[in-house]
């Protein structure tokens, strides 16, 4: 299908922007010193703030939402806008994007996840902060709070010290400076807690809703061709007999001995018949062959 072709070229897009930012965000200035709060807003706020936009705007339902601007951007070929508009008149057009968006994030995290790694690899990084209103002890409460998911990992815990140690400032050099490559633990971390699980855990959830949806669709597709095809092949019932109407000069042929009462109904709504016939005790070879002639 042409609109998944083109969702894996925007996949491929979105995780090269993914290498590109984060490899050259991790790499630091030209002593390979890393700023740990961009980091932050880069692997944390950054996927915090997605997803309460992510949980939020589905309660929003306003007409110019965001990706009907995005839509009306004139670079999408014809063929995917005639998919999506596809996608809008089967009603599964909110459940695709959902997912497709979720998609998008987890191989932006996935991205990021992979330059963090590379850059580590094969380059000298060391973990600084710098701010001139904050220092260090108010600095730690925020990163400790940060690290609450993985309170079980000891090692990639914060501590005050480390924080300290970890300060960066044009007046005074640290010596201890290479005790903060630590600090990768509590970053690639904070990238599996608040950027890679959370999105893949959303991931998983759109896939299924959106094959749950498909089912439906398709079940009722199928439902209205079986419907059609039984329409057009139904062959017109025949007429019903007006039985209002008294009949006259009839054979009454009864193979068992009707009641009186039976009879009595039977005469008022059809009629009394010229002749009755109770063949459970008067039928002969003779009367067969009179039946039959008759």
């Amino acid at each position: 299908m042409c609109i998944r072709d083109r969702s894996r070229g925007l996949g491929v897009l979105v995780f090269c922007l993914a290498i590109i930012s984060s490899g050259l965000l991790i790499s630091g200035d030209q002593l390979g010193r890393v700023n740990l709060l961009f980091l932050l807003l880069l692997f944390v706020l950054w996927p915090v703030i997605s997803i309460i936009t992510t949980l939020v705007f589905p309660l929003i339902k306003r007409p110019g939402s965001f990706a009907t601007l995005l839509l009306a951007i004139p670079i999408w070929p014809r063929h995917w806008l005639d998919a999506i508009s596809q996608l809008k008149r089967d009603c599964l057009f909110n459940v695709w994007l959902f997912k497709e968006s979720q998609k998008l994030l987890l191989i932006f995290s996935s991205g990021c996840m992979l330059a963090f790694v590379f850059v580590l690899l094969f380059n000298d990084v060391s973990f600084v902060w710098r701010s001139t209103l904050l220092n260090a002890q108010q600095v730690y409460p925020l990163l400790k709070m940060v690290a609450y998911p993985w309170v079980f990992f000891e090692e990639a815990q914060p501590a005050l010290a480390m924080v300290s140690v970890a300060q960066d400032s044009r007046l005074a050099v640290s010596t201890q400076i290479s005790a903060t490559s630590v600090w990768w633990r509590y970053v690639f971390m904070a990238q599996l807690c608040y950027a890679f699980v959370p999105r893949l855990a959303l991931f998983v959830w759109a896939t299924a809703k959106l094959n749950k949806a498909i089912s439906a669709f398709e079940k009722n597709q199928s439902m209205a061709a079986v419907v059609e095809v039984e329409q057009k092949n139904a062959q017109p019932l025949a007429p019903i007999a007006d039985n209002s109407e008294v009949l006259s000069n009839y054979v009454l042929l009864s193979w068992n001995t009707l009641p009186e009462v039976v009879l009595e109904r039977l005469r008022e709504r059809s009629g009394v018949p010229s002749l009755y016939y109770d063949l459970s005790t008067s039928l002969t070879a003779e009367l067969e062959q009179q039946l039959v002639k008759d």
